[in-house]
This record gives C-alpha cells, sequence and structure tokens, in this order.
C-alpha cells in the first residue's frame, strides 16, 4: 500500500475537495473509506483516511497508484494551507483478519484494540504501531501500520501466536464474497462510484472534485450496474470456470 500524510490548518479543507466522502464527520483517531475522482467523475482510486489530530491525516492508497495519487494531492494542495508528505517509504503494513485475529493481536499488544472504523497507537510486540480497525476482507480484525524495521518481528510474533500467512490471491476471494471494491476492475478511471455501488461514500454536497458529475449520474441512473443472478463462464488463465451473480451480503461497506 501507499501512505500519504496531510497536515496543516487547511488540511481538512484540501481533503474535503479530494475526497468523495464527509471529511468533516471523521473524528481524531477515526477512519474513513472513500473514493479519488476526477473532474469528471472517473475514479482515480479507493482510499481509507485516518485522522491522527486536528490537523493530521493519514491517508492509505493502492501501492499501484500511488504515485498518481501523491502528485494529485500535491497539485490541489497549493489551493489550501496544507502540508502533503509522501509516507510510503515510512510504513509497512500487515492485515491480520479473521474470527481469531483480534485474540491473536490482543495477545502481542499493551493496550486495548480499536473497535471498527477506529484507530490507536500501540506497542505490538515492543514495537510502535498505528493499529487500525479496517481490512479488506468480511472478517474481523487489524490493520497495523509499522515502521519497516520492525515488521519482521512483529510478522514472526504473529505467526508464533497463531497467524497463519495469506497471499493476496486468498485475499481477494474474501473481498468477493463482502463485495469489497477492487481498484482496475470494480471501479477505474472509465467507471465512477455510482456504477460500481459506492453512492453511499458520495457526499455530493460537500462539493469534492467530480461532485457535479457524480451527482448527474445518480439523478439520471448509471449506465451500467451490477446485477444479479446472471450465469457466467469466467476464464482464469485458460480454464473455463462457471460462475453465477449473487446477491450481496447485508453487510458492504469497508
Amino acid at each position: 500500500m501507499g501512505e500519504i500524510e496531510t497536515e496543516g490548518p487547511r488540511a481538512a479543507e484540501l481533503l474535503q475537495r479530494l475526497l468523495t466522502n464527509d471529511v468533516s464527520k471523521l473524528e481524531v483517531g477515526g477512519a474513513q473509506y472513500s473514493c479519488l475522482c476526477r473532474e469528471d467523475g472517473g475514479v482515480l482510486d479507493d482510499l481509507f483516511t485516518y485522522r491522527h489530530g486536528e490537523e493530521r491525516y493519514l491517508t492509505v492508497s493502492n501501492a499501484a497508484n500511488h504515485e498518481r495519487d501523491l502528485e494529485w494531492f500535491e497539485a490541489h494542495a497549493v489551493e489550501f494551507e496544507a502540508e502533503v508528505h509522501d509516507r510510503i517509504e515510512d510504513y509497512a503494513m500487515l492485515a491480520v483478519q479473521g474470527p481469531t485475529a483480534r485474540a491473536i493481536v490482543s495477545l502481542l499488544a499493551d493496550g486495548e484494540l480499536p473497535p471498527r472504523f477506529r484507530t490507536a497507537e500501540l506497542s505490538i510486540a515492543a514495537s510502535p504501531a498505528l493499529v487500525c480497525g479496517t481490512g479488506y476482507t468480511g472478517e474481523d480484525g487489524v490493520e497495523l501500520l509499522i515502521a519497516p524495521g520492525h515488521a519482521p518481528a512483529i510478522w514472526d510474533a504473529l505467526l508464533q501466536a497463531g497467524a497463519t500467512p495469506a497471499g493476496l490471491g486468498a485475499r481477494d476471494t474474501l473481498r468477493l464474497e463482502v463485495c469489497y471494491h477492487l481498484y482496475g476492475n470494480d471501479l477505474m478511471e472509465s467507471r465512477g462510484p455510482i456504477e460500481a455501488g459506492l453512492g453511499w461514500a458520495c457526499k455530493e454536497d460537500t462539493g469534492f472534485l467530480g461532485s457535479e458529475a457524480v451527482r448527474a449520474t445518480r439523478t439520471a441512473g448509471p449506465a451500467e450496474k451490477a446485477v444479479e443472478g446472471t450465469e457466467l463462464e469466467i476464464d482464469v488463465r485458460g480454464r473455463t470456470r462457471t460462475a453465477v451473480v449473487s446477491r450481496k451480503p447485508l453487510f458492504v461497506k469497508p
């Protein structure tokens, strides 16, 4: 993942201009999901933003989009009294997800883990970490943002406490189960947030970049949308698999 830090007296105003969700609702210690849009409503990325302090925020981007996201933040920061810093080299990120995830991390933590959509600065296996009640699976758990030099020790401690390593392919099956979006697949520059079913994360009244285009699509109805019950054949590396489009689970917000 990539990390972008925004700070200063007007940092919230900058993020309100860039992000589709209502940043004014984000409390200190809170987490918020949103999209980053172009003026025409096309999606540049989907992001999580954590508020560290009154004037300090950390936004986590998709790694493949990080450089573009950072340039977008920097280009618009000139309009505001806000500083934008590239923090991709300052953090490693470990996601601990599953029915026993919190119990495992709690064994290594020096304090209580934050609830969902909250953050806490704790020591994990004797190393400082930003612990976030977020994740890209339908399971409970936390994401740990830590200094890269501390990552191997925390990784080893998590495995010793009972965690099992899982790669991106396994994680992708879990995000599919809960209908979490994958940039470049479910949303992209040519597919806006309304088409992708992310209207709940778009608050057009805040005036974010692309808000007028998003509002127009919401009002008129999208040209494409997710459908239920369709039978499909999927090409998986040259092998045909049968599939059916099923109804979304009750909980779909990341």
